[in-house]
């Protein structure tokens, strides 16, 4: 480990426990909030099944019951168990990310030695490991550093747990291991239901693998990590039916909260704004509309991707981190700092300095506006919408920014760096 990374490993360490400390809880909360990995939910959750009562009959504890147990045992242990253990998965977080960058970067080059044969005046254009020279040091460097995972850490969010899961789901799926990337994928559509999308990528990655031209070779392959998917998440089912004493009473409080959007506390989302707002007639209306959007998106994304599982699987974890009812910010801080590994792509891109003010700003003023908002009482929640909003706009900025460098990309690789008519005339592209 060189001195960069071990300099920055330590001082976000400390950023993050001198945050914990010292950062104000309404701070935290205009900017981590989320219903689904509060620390005070699952603080509730653990107390009310320590004391033999019903843990989901309330509108508090969205966790897992298995959840719920891991955290029971951790906090049992020792009296500073949970900050132990939260430090520990962060600690589990930042060396995960470098080696998901080296995996992608890896797959990347495998894929551009199949451009090398695209055209003759796009052999420039073909990346070498010169390229990634930093990528993999940044991809630490932001993670330890940027405000999403700082503040999500300080706010002492459960969120870390999935982004562990959802990392290592990418990471397995690079690598191929597909069956074990399936499995993980069930845990975490167990934890959370909209990683289940993940399910997709690896997939696309069986379907590619395969060796079989027939469509029945294609199918036995695509079966194993499907089916290993299916079981895990029914044995996890199973389990938590019997540990709640045969009651299915968990999937309303989880499954049935993360798609309805029942709690209109402000968080840095836009949904809870438009469904606090709404009459109560169109929320059914709605609540399909966004859902159908997202899964439209999702097959839409495959089936443009496909060959492409890595990047495929980055971008449906970032659509749907935008578009799920519940904004998790922990989980976008280290979905942007893998950013780094795709940023050949800056040369293409149209709108990243816009977008990085556009995020800027959000993160400066949304603490600000909840703050005038809901102390002094000098503005309304429309300013703190407002901001939610500007923020909504960069993440789906971010993401169409980087569909149109990846497939402008595509054609200048296909056609060459400058292309030109039959005629000679070279041809300059204004708008992609």
């Amino acid at each position: 480990m060189d001195r960069v990374v071990l300099t920055s490993v330590v001082l976000g360490l400390v950023i993050r426990l001198l945050a914990c400390k010292y950062v104000s809880k309404g701070f935290l909360n205009s900017f981590t909030y989320s219903p689904l990995d509060q620390w005070q939910s699952t603080l509730e959750g653990v107390f009310l099944r320590n004391e033999g009562l019903s843990t989901y009959n309330n509108d508090i504890v969205h966790q897992m019951p298995l959840e719920l147990r891991f955290w029971s045992l951790v906090m049992s242990s020792s009296g500073e168990g949970s900050t132990i253990c939260l430090l520990l998965m962060e600690l589990m977080m930042v060396f995960s990310v470098p080696i998901f960058a080296d995996i992608c970067i890896k797959n990347i080059l495998k894929l551009e030695e199949g451009n090398k044969s695209s055209s003759p005046k796009s052999l420039s254009m073909v990346l070498d490991k010169d390229k990634f020279q930093y990528a993999r040091t940044l991809t630490i460097v932001w993670y330890c550093f940027n405000p999403y995972s700082v503040f999500s850490y300080a706010a002492q969010s459960t969120s870390i747990i999935w982004n562990i899961v959802n990392l290592w789901i990418l990471i397995t799926c690079c690598k191929g291991q597909l069956f074990l990337s399936a499995c993980l994928c069930a845990i975490g559509c167990y934890l959370r239901l909209y990683p289940g999308y993940l399910l997709f990528p690896v997939i696309a990655s069986a379907y590619n693998s395969s060796k079989s031209n027939s469509a029945v070779g294609r199918f036995i392959k695509i079966l194993s990590p499907v089916g290993g998917f299916l079981i895990v998440l029914t044995g996890l089912m199973y389990a938590s039916f019997i540990l709640e004493d045969k009651s299915w009473a968990f999937i309303s409080s989880v499954y049935i909260h993360q798609i309805r959007m029942a709690d209109y506390t402000p968080q840095l989302g836009v949904y809870w704004y438009f469904f606090a707002e709404m009459f109560e007639h169109f929320e059914e209306l709605f609540i399909w509309v966004f859902q159908i959007l997202l899964a439209s998106l999702v097959v839409g994304m495959t089936m443009r991707f496909h060959y492409d599982p890595t990047y495929l699987a980055w971008l449906i974890t970032l659509i749907t981190n935008v578009l799920q009812p519940y904004y998790c910010v922990g989980e976008f801080g280290y979905l942007l700092s893998v950013l780094f590994v795709w940023s050949y792509l800056r040369q293409y891109a149209r709108m990243a300095i816009p977008t990085f003010c556009i995020l800027l700003s959000a993160v400066v003023l949304a603490p600000l506006f909840h703050y005038m908002w809901l102390q002094p009482g000098v503005a309304n929640a429309n300013f703190y919408f407002a901001i939610c909003m500007v923020h909504g706009v960069g993440h789906v900025t971010l993401v169409t920014d980087l569909l149109n460098s990846y497939t402008k990309r595509e054609f200048f690789l296909r056609v060459g760096s400058e292309p030109e008519l039959r005629t000679g005339r070279k041809l300059k592209l204004t708008h992609f």
